[in-house]
């Protein structure tokens, strides 16, 4: 099998149904696999698999966490190429499964992924994304060239990697919380461990960006997940100027107990040792001013 798609799917409802209805139409790609992962879904939102897309490898679970989610369908994923898709995106170019498996082929290490464009607003387009501020918050970028080329950060919305890479990466973090922050994570850290990601100009895919998520999501939650992707990746300096921005909106004492109980600093140590360049250098390569 040369793909995988792996999608992470909670309460998602006809959403689903679309984003499977779009990859089959917009797909000639023959090798490949659907692999959703229902977490802990409360609205039977899956059920319609069964009958409409009985090759769909449909795995559940009792954790509503896309990290999670993504790590157990690529463990049940026999691709030679993953792609992670979001259940709420739609291909919009005919070949964008092959223009993708092709390059994470012949780039062995590297994260790809396409242009993402506005559902509903298809000339609203990001190409990439970079963070603007303490709190990681994001810019998406202008088109460069027609061809390849690298950006700091792709999104999770349509992440491509080979298997291989994947498992050496060491997958989404599964020390995450419910949602926020895993494609921000995992691209630093694969940038850290000298791999390179690169956005495909010419390859659309639609997300649809909604204002609520369809399951509630903590506000500490995402703080935590935000620390945990600043402890294990930078320096210790930035870190304490996030802290500081965190104390004025949340006891950060709760955090850091949960840092504590997760073995978060021990897990620093290990990554640190994995990557080839610091925080310093990622920052400086795209210009980023978080000091």
């Amino acid at each position: 099998m040369e793909v995988s798609i792996i999608i992470p799917s909670h309460n998602e409802g006809v959403n689903l149904k679309n984003t499977l209805e779009s990859i089959t139409k917009n797909t000639e790609f023959e090798d490949y696999e659907i692999v959703v992962v229902d977490d802990a879904s409360t609205d039977n939102s899956t059920n319609f698999l069964k009958s409409d897309f009985k090759d769909v490898k449909l795995i559940k679970t009792n954790v509503n966490c896309s990290n999670k989610a993504r790590n157990i369908g690529a463990k049940n994923a026999i691709g030679d190429v993953l792609f992670f898709l979001d259940a709420h995106v739609f291909p919009l170019t005919k070949f964008w499964m092959e223009d993708l498996f092709n390059f994470a082929k012949k780039y062995e290490k590297s994260v790809c992924g396409p242009c993402i464009s506005v559902y509903g607003s298809p000339e609203v387009k990001g190409y990439g994304f970079s963070v603007i501020n303490t709190k990681l918050n994001i810019d998406w970028l202008p088109k460069k060239t027609e061809v390849p080329y690298e950006v700091p950060m792709i999104g999770s919305a349509c992440l491509v990697t080979s298997a291989k890479n994947f498992r050496k990466i060491g997958q989404f973090n599964d020390n995450f919380l419910s949602w926020g922050y895993d494609d921000i994570e995992f691209c630093i850290r694969s940038w850290l461990m000298g791999y390179r990601i690169f956005v495909l100009p010419n390859v659309d895919v639609a997300h649809l960006f909604r204002s609520n998520l369809p399951y509630p999501v903590k506000n500490e939650d995402i703080l935590y997940n935000l620390l945990i992707t600043y402890i294990l990746h930078l320096k210790h300096s930035r870190m304490d100027k996030l802290v500081s921005d965190l104390s004025c909106e949340i006891n950060v004492n709760i955090l850091f107990d949960l840092v504590r109980k997760n073995n978060i600093l021990n897990l620093r140590k290990i990554s640190i040792k994995k990557r080839v360049h610091d925080d310093n250098w990622f920052f400086d390569k795209f210009g980023i001013k978080i000091n």
